[in-house]
């Protein structure tokens, strides 16, 4: 015969007890819910109210309209380059992270060593030099009108009170804009430019060895419709 333990009194299960385990995992769900709500809600990007930006000696205007869509207004020319940073980063902070460090090659720090091979391709490539030397070849009013774009992300940042979730998952802190970054974008953009080199040298073996009218095939050209260029109607 099975040997029997009496159950402690404590342990045994009463309506009572039951009612308070459902009130206790209700407030602690509620808790964690509200709580990841408030991360996030705190992560959006402001669309009201004032913010001071140094450097600025004027003031900039941001306007959205009903779809969000924003419209600057800003002299001179720096100022609304400095608006852009900080509209970009407010809205696109991740994304902008990811792409600084495809352009710089440091995937990996962020996203561990399954990004290696990739780094090493960017580097291969010579992505992050090319950035150096649009840094190093950069006119003045380039390298002013950079400087303003990162005071305006850097503002952005310094702004949000909670990091977008994709920082707070993976525990990384959001490092301060440099100018060097905007190059690193510049290269990286170049770089997906021309990715189609392989879909230009096909074209250049075509033409090598059709004829007019076959190749014509292949340069689709609908300039001189009327309905060119092609929009779609709104929903």
């Amino acid at each position: 015969e099975p040997h029997l333990r009496r159950v402690p009194a404590w342990f045994r299960p009463t309506k009572r007890k039951v009612a308070w385990a459902g009130v206790a995992t209700l407030v602690i769900a509620t808790g964690f819910v509200g709580t990841l709500y408030g991360i996030l809600w705190a992560s959006l990007p402001r669309t009201s109210g004032t913010i001071f930006v140094a450097g600025l000696e004027a003031p900039v205007t941001i306007r959205f309209d009903l779809q969000a869509r924003p419209y600057g207004q800003a002299e001179p020319l720096s100022y609304a380059f400095c608006a852009e940073g900080w509209l970009h980063a407010s809205h696109r902070l991740w994304q902008m992270e990811m792409f600084r460090r495809a352009g710089e090659g440091r995937l990996a720090e962020l996203l561990g060593k399954s990004m290696l091979d990739a780094d090493r391709e960017l580097w291969r490539i010579g992505v992050p030099q090319l950035a150096a030397q649009l840094e190093q070849n950069a006119s003045p009013d380039l390298a002013k009108h950079v400087t303003a774009y990162v005071a305006g992300v850097n503002a952005a940042i310094e702004s949000l009170p909670a990091a977008p979730p994709e920082f707070l998952l993976l525990q990384s802190e959001v490092e301060p804009w440099q100018a060097e970054d905007v190059y690193a974008l510049g290269a990286l953009m170049a770089y997906q430019s021309a990715n189609n080199f392989r879909n230009e040298l096909l074209r250049l073996a075509l033409r090598e060895k059709l004829d007019e009218e076959q190749f014509a095939v292949f340069l689709t050209d609908h300039s001189q419709r009327g309905d060119f260029p092609f929009v779609l109607p709104p929903p």
